[in-house]
């Protein structure tokens, strides 16, 4: 098929990560993008590559149910299963610990015996979903090439990242301690005082009223429960908030580099803005927005934004 080219490179602003998926898809349809191969860059602390778990493969060969059922962490592997997307690039900041820098390849398939995409990584960030699978498991498989790059480490001494780490995990374990022991004295969350309406509170609670829904409460050993939790602790969400200094760094430096060093420019840039859903500090959304979108039209010259959040948010 005879490849078409845009005039001006479009820039998707959307808000939430997976709502970039129908604009790559739109541009698959209008011949701008290969229908097979592409190679995707993803500028992310997270990697957004899990699979909806109980979603059936056939489903990517209807697009309108597969936008409905991917969410923000998993719409990009259901892409590469349907062939499109073949080299994932995935280029994260130093807090960001997920994967470990390095190329691998695996194969991504339909479960034969539940009809499920799969895969063939080894990466603990998949198997801790139980998205493995062995390849004889697997039918109509693709071959996808997964890069991890890690860019940004010169901005901050590293000590400091290590410690401000240390500090919030800290944090983490002392609150979370005390929610169990509360529960393990007390049998419920009841009398418990607390901050606030902090999050970690409120999973605790998720997860005593989940737990008695299935067990006596007297059976529960709640010191038990929360010491199996403590090891789990490999592939966390990264939390960073990055000062407005280190944004500019980040942005003219870092961001300027990388686009510099990109041999050809891309078809299509898609922005996801992540201020609704507790990641992207509200007050430096516009900030980090502005300053990505200048680099952009510096380095690419005649740029299409195309700001397609705001459509949905009037949208009555």
């Amino acid at each position: 098929m005879s490849r078409k080219y845009f005039a001006e490179t479009p820039v998707y602003i959307v808000e939430n990560h997976d709502e970039i998926l129908p604009f790559v898809y739109r541009c698959l349809g209008s011949k701008h993008l290969p229908f097979e191969g592409n190679t995707f860059i993803h500028l992310d602390s997270h990697p957004d590559m899990l699979i909806p778990k109980d979603m059936q493969a056939d489903v990517v060969w209807d697009k309108n149910q597969l936008f409905d059922e991917i969410s923000i962490e998993n719409w990009m592997l259901p892409a590469a299963y349907a062939g499109h997307l073949k080299h994932l690039i995935w280029v994260k900041p130093p807090w960001a610990t997920q994967m470990q820098d390095g190329v691998s390849t695996f194969l991504i398939g339909k479960h034969k015996d539940n009809g499920c995409i799969r895969l063939t990584s080894s990466e603990a960030y998949f198997v801790s979903e139980a998205l493995y699978a062995l390849p004889e498991e697997l039918e109509n498989v693709k071959e996808v090439t997964l890069h991890v790059i890690t860019i940004g480490s010169y901005m901050e001494d590293p000590s400091k990242l290590l410690k401000e780490a240390v500090a919030a995990r800290d944090e983490q374990l002392n609150e979370l301690k005390a929610l169990f022991d509360h529960l393990q004295e007390h049998r419920s969350l009841r009398g418990y005082e607390r901050p606030g309406n902090t999050r970690r509170y409120e999973a605790v609670e998720r997860i005593f009223r989940e737990v008695t829904a299935v067990y006596k409460e007297s059976e529960v050993d709640w010191t038990l429960v929360h010491d199996a939790g403590c090891t789990r602790d490999d592939t966390d969400l990264p939390h960073h908030v990055t000062t407005q200094q280190d944004l500019s760094r980040l942005i003219t430096g870092t961001f300027r580099a990388f686009l510099a060093a990109l041999p050809a420019p891309p078809t299509i840039v898609t922005v996801a803005r992540s201020s609704l859903d507790d990641y992207c500090p509200p007050e430096d959304v516009e900030l980090i927005q502005t300053g990505v979108l200048d680099e952009l039209r510096h380095r690419l010259g005649n740029v299409d934004i195309k700001p397609a959040y705001q459509e949905l948010q009037e949208t009555p």
